[in-house]
């Protein structure tokens, strides 16, 4: 798929607030002088917060090597440690170009970053106020609209920001000294019309954990402060109080590191000398949802170490198959989910079951490589499907039905996790929508986000039922040439009954821990039901087509599957491997314990008969 291209003459202000970051300027600075939209368009200034460091002086010895290098490469030093959002103001003040990019010093660009949020800020209406690129090797895991790409908040780690949209807040607030600015900043600009957006083809390594799962403890004590500030301006009265009981239970909590507790009762003081400041800036905005410590529901696969498109070598041919009714605002939905994938090197077949209707829709995607194939007569979605199979080209395939949409990463992190495994399908976890549509199929109302399929692949459980939706797999061409397509006699669970031949030819399918696609129910109960009763009928007719069909497995396979099925089981228990320990080793007391019972019950009976028979 093509890419805009941004004007070489636009200039932007970037912005680095360094707080001995002496390790992390050498990458930072070089990846600046690697943009493709040229370091001379770049007028780059640090705000040094009183390091203790070498960091002020290795920024001096870049000025003087590469400082010609960009328009403008200036150096300001601060008497103490201002903080995060004091320091990113007073670089931003001294600008004047319509984009700034506020950077962390932790952070090295992929070359392109820069070129492609400019691209998309171009492109964009003049409502959007700021571009978020992804986060590697750890995509940040909030939920995002995967049509509109619009993000519930933007991750200050790097940001393009319109200026007239960040001076129309007054830049980020500094009462806040660290951590979670950037969520008061991006609510506070969705407060007064401004759009959010996000830009996972522009990518920026960021060295944020050492490890996954890390616990640092400036981010842990400043991101509860964060997250009470942020209750006070934006929630309601009892999310306010909810957060207080939070931080009580967090007080008195597991300690992850030395002086917790003392942490969290000194920002329980700050907390109290600044709440009327956030509290005289109060505005209640319903769109907001707090989830505990988090500030929007997230997607699984947190820590799934993320590879770019651009780290891939000789990216193949996908082709993503869609079947359509003719229904547009879906067809609409679901092509623009495909044209905001990461993956650049795809081909679209859409098959139309029906007669032609949808041509506009398809008119709307000139940069997309797009076949439309519509069938003239209703020949069912399964035909409808195989056609799609017999016209694609790709390498590669997987399924988009209408109502379906994918994330932008869904198609690079399916391909990655297949190339790296031995298999030839691949599944990942999705989300579950219930949605009201009206007549035109445009969406009413919407249900949570909820996770039905999410485990281990396992013989004995694909066998017994479908472990994922169709639009959630990624296969090799060689299993449709080998083991044919969809089965035309199916109305349902047709992508279960391939999926069973598909193991009998390409064995066990590798696995993405993460959720990368949605798929949408009818929000009437009574269709929900109906879906039920229509499941249950076609497992039967599934299970009794393959009753005779053999699978070979060997002893690893086996002990394989046993062991997915026992970390499925504990999972769906939501019970951690060290409290199952000590389940195992409390059942063994409860069942010594039993034993007595009944040893010393048995006693007293016998003592009891003996009594009576004298």
């Amino acid at each position: 798929m093509s890419r805009f291209r941004c004007p070489a003459d636009i200039h932007i202000d970037v912005s680095v607030v360094t707080y001995n970051s002496e390790r992390h300027v050498d990458d930072l600075i070089d990846s600046l002088c690697e943009q493709k939209i040229g370091s001379e368009n770049l007028n780059v200034r640090f705000v040094d917060n009183d390091s203790t460091d070498n960091t002020v002086a290795r920024l001096r010895d870049h000025a003087s090597r590469h400082g010609g290098n960009f328009g403008c490469f200036e150096i300001m030093e601060n008497s103490r440690n201002l903080g995060f959002g004091r320091g990113h103001n007073r670089a931003i003040e001294q600008g004047s170009e319509p984009f700034v990019f506020v950077l962390n010093p932790d952070t090295r660009l992929y070359p392109d970053c820069l070129a492609e949020l400019l691209d998309r800020a171009i492109a964009d209406e003049e409502t959007v106020g700021v571009w978020e690129p992804r986060q590697v090797p750890y995509e940040h895991p909030k939920q995002y609209d995967p049509v509109l790409m619009e993000p519930p908040w933007c991750a200050g780690a790097a940001l393009l920001i319109r200026r007239t949209a960040f001076e129309s807040v007054r830049g980020f607030d500094r009462h806040i000294f660290i951590y979670c600015e950037d969520v008061d900043l991006s609510w506070r600009l969705k407060r007064d019309g401004w759009k959010l957006r996000y830009v996972p083809s522009a990518c920026v390594r960021h060295n944020t954990y050492d490890a996954p799962n890390q616990v640092k403890p400036a981010q842990f004590i400043y991101s509860i402060l964060g997250n009470l500030y942020l209750r006070a301006r934006f929630g309601s009265a009892r999310e306010m109080a909810a957060g207080w009981v939070m931080f009580a239970a967090v007080l008195y909590g597991p300690k992850y590191f030395p002086g917790q507790r003392k942490g969290l009762l000194r920002i329980s003081v700050t907390y109290a000398y600044r709440f009327l400041h956030f509290l005289s800036f109060r505005r209640r905005m319903p769109s907001i949802e707090f989830h505990g410590w988090d500030y929007a529901p997230v997607r699984d696969g947190a820590f799934h170490e993320v590879v770019p498109y651009q780290d891939i070598d000789s990216p193949p041919l996908v082709s993503v198959l869609v079947r359509t009714i003719g229904r547009k605002a879906q067809v609409r939905r679901a092509l623009q989910s495909i044209a905001n994938q990461t993956w650049r090197n795809i081909e679209v077949v859409v098959v139309e079951d029906g007669p032609a209707t949808i041509e506009d829709v398809v008119a709307e995607f000139p940069h997309v490589s797009l076949t439309y194939v519509p069938l003239g007569v209703n020949r069912g979605r399964c035909h409808a499907g195989n056609v799609a199979m017999e016209r694609a080209s790709g390498e590669y395939f997987c399924f988009l039905d209408e109502d379906d949409e994918l994330y932008a990463d869904h198609i690079e992190q399916l391909y990655v996790t297949l190339r790296d495994s031995s298999a030839r399908a691949v599944y990942s976890n999705s989300f579950e929508v219930k949605t009201e549509w009206d007549d035109q199929f445009n969406i009413v109302r919407e249900g949570t986000r909820d996770v039905v399929y999410n485990e281990e692949f396992s013989f004995v459980e694909m066998s017994r039922r479908n472990l994922t939706p169709i639009c959630n797999v990624l296969f090799s061409r060689h299993l449709y040439e080998t083991c044919g397509g969809l089965d035309p006699q199916l109305d349902n669970l047709e992508d279960w009954e391939l999926w069973l031949r598909f193991i009998t030819e390409g064995g066990r399918f590798a696995r993405l821990p993460k959720t990368t696609a949605l798929y949408r129910l009818n929000m009437h109960p009574r269709s929900e039901l109906d879906r039920r009763n229509e499941l249950h009928s076609y497992y039967d007719l599934v299970r009794m087509k393959h009753r005779e069909t053999p699978i070979t497995l060997t002893i690893g396979a086996l002990a394989s599957d046993a062991d997915a099925l026992h970390r499925s089981h504990v999972e769906m228990l939501g019970i951690a491997p060290e409290e199952l320990r000590a389940l195992k080793k409390l059942s063994v007391r409860l069942r010594f314990v039993r034993f007595c019972a009944t040893l010393m019950r048995q006693t007293l009976t016998r003592m009891v008969f003996k009594t009576r028979a004298r």
